[in-house]
């Protein structure tokens, strides 16, 4: 996978509010690794701090999951997403789900 971290970080800036999450956790990463992938929109991050963390943010349902079928990996058992995404969980059996409220004053 390429690394595109400085223009993914780019994309996610556009919609700072929806993307801050995903933009902290990449500024308090102490990963000397940060992958990075993009399609058109559509960000696609993996930490890999403690095992591997997933982030994905995209606006278009049609490259989030391009994106996920390109990056994922049988390693990956730990998500952030912005909205919902099937392929994650599709065939799993999922261990833990959290609903996160995200408000900005």
């Amino acid at each position: 996978m390429l690394n595109f971290l400085q223009d993914a970080i780019t994309i996610l800036n556009r919609d700072y509010i929806r993307n801050y999450c995903i933009l902290e956790l990449i500024r308090i990463s102490k990963s000397q690794q940060i992958d990075a992938d993009i399609e058109n929109d559509a960000v696609f991050i993996r930490l890999n701090d403690n095992g591997s963390f997933v982030m994905l943010s995209a606006p278009e349902k049609r490259d989030g999951e391009l994106l996920l079928k390109r990056n994922l990996t049988s390693d990956d058992k730990y998500f952030y997403t912005i909205d919902e995404w099937p392929a994650i969980t599709e065939g799993k059996k999922l261990k833990y789900s959290s609903n996160c409220v995200q408000l900005y004053l």
